[in-house]
């Protein structure tokens, strides 16, 4: 009897490690998934409306990195920017775009999460501001601090905060803007 008891013990331990092996195969595969630069990474813990709407936004592309944008080019949308939105997916920014190079104060009034801003000019990234936080609540909007290019730009990318760094996007790093339609 001693004898079935050893080896339902062993059993139980080897299927009991299997089923953790298993899990965690599985779950560092979908982190990995993840990472990559895709829609499917997105699509992993998008809704089917989310991925619907995200596909269709245009493409930004920062060393190889494929970030789907929502375009600001008017005063009323780049006032309004990302205030009041809860998250950014990964692979998800919002790019405000001026007819002119100017050097535009950007803050963050009514945001919920940081931010990175990578501030463009001619298609190269000029300078990158990185790690914004978003405010306390409550915090009155003459309080909130304002953040400026270095020099001129005509393009400013706002992603989640830690994305620069991430995907090794420098200064002098080459973008690829979408088409714009002319007016």
């Amino acid at each position: 009897m001693n004898e079935k008891f050893v080896y339902y013990s062993i059993a139980i331990i080897l299927l009991g490690v299997s089923f953790f092996v298993v899990y965690k195969t599985l779950t560092m595969d979908l982190f990995s998934q993840f990472d990559s630069n895709s829609i499917q990474s997105i699509s992993k813990i998008a809704s089917d409306k989310e991925i619907d709407r995200i596909k269709n936004l245009p493409v930004i592309t920062i060393n190889d990195n494929k970030i789907y944008v929502e375009i600001a080019d008017n005063n009323e949308s780049r006032a309004q920017g990302l205030s009041g939105r809860e998250y950014l997916h990964e692979f998800e920014g919002m790019l405000f775009l001026y007819e002119f190079p100017n050097r535009p104060g950007f803050w963050m009034y009514d945001m919920n999460f940081d931010l990175d801003m990578i501030w463009i000019n001619n298609g190269v990234v000029v300078d990158i501001t990185e790690n914004v936080p978003a405010p306390e609540p409550g915090t009155h909007p003459s309080d909130l601090p304002r953040y400026f290019p270095s020099q001129n730009v005509d393009a400013i990318l706002e992603v989640n905060a830690g994305f620069a760094a991430k995907h090794n996007i420098q200064v002098g790093d080459s973008v690829i803007l979408p088409e714009q339609p002319k007016n």
